[in-house]
């Protein structure tokens, strides 16, 4: 039954995990190694429990800031579908939000189109460093919107590469051969702003946490403990979206 709740392909994506140990991993390897780690990160809050004066109301875990940005990053950075579609369900349909001990947010552009569970109330925050730092929630950065403008980057630069290599281009280049390696996506680095709807985000950086918070998280064991996309109908939705990703 748990297995209804876990994405296919995968063996630590979803609510809970069925591996029978930390190295069993399902079929989409890089997927599930993302998920791992991000299911035993040290700091996070159970579902309808409270923990550095924050209630989780949601009926899954929620996970600090720092962990929710090397989850984020690490899918993409995997740029697989099966990456891109856990990404999309976990930050932008679930818009899962996380913790950090910072400066206080606040609004300064609102959501002209604001559906309630479905778009955020704000569309812009910065922080006030005026004030004392504390903990609060943050909502999530648009995973496919990031994912697609990597892409459409990626894209340009070899169409740029391919009218230089071309002598018939009209280009500033036009029959200076440039030697190129294979096109890759550029890693998503730890350093980056996470919050992609911060003004002046530099100092949100998980990173910044005066909490000390656990760097290890690939190799500690798993605690079995977690609550990730627990969607009923996951699988008809990861479907759908994994069609989509290959369409």
């Amino acid at each position: 039954f748990q297995s209804l709740f876990i994405f296919p392909g995968t063996k630590w994506c979803g609510a809970g995990d069925v591996a029978k140990n930390y190295d069993d991993l399902g079929v989409h390897r890089g997927t599930d190694m993302c998920c791992r780690a991000h299911d035993n990160s040290d700091d996070n809050i159970p579902a309808m429990q409270t923990k550095h004066g924050i209630t989780n109301r949601n009926l899954y875990t929620i996970t600090n800031c720092k962990d929710d940005r090397k989850f984020y990053n690490c899918l993409l950075n995997d740029g697989s579908p099966s990456s891109v579609a856990v990404g999309k369900l976990f930050f932008d349909v679930l818009r899962t939000e996380c913790f950090a001990y910072t400066y206080p947010k606040k609004c300064v552009k609102k959501n002209p189109i604001y559906i309630p569970l479905l778009s955020p109330k704000c569309k812009k925050y910065e922080l006030d460093t005026s004030a004392p730092k504390e903990w609060q929630t943050f909502p999530p950065s648009n995973f496919i919107k990031e994912y697609n403008d990597r892409k459409r980057n990626q894209r340009s630069q070899a169409r740029l590469t391919t009218a230089e290599n071309d002598p018939e281009a009209k280009t500033k280049y036009a029959g200076v051969w440039v030697q190129s390696e294979e096109l890759e996506d550029e890693p998503v680095h730890e350093n980056e702003n996470y919050f992609g709807n911060l003004v002046e985000g530099n100092d949100i950086t998980p990173a910044m946490s005066e909490e000390p918070l656990n760097n290890n998280s690939q190799d500690v064991k798993p605690t079995m403990t977690k609550g990730l996309l627990p969607l009923p109908e996951l699988h008809e939705k990861a479907n759908q979206t994994s069609q989509d990703l290959s369409s």
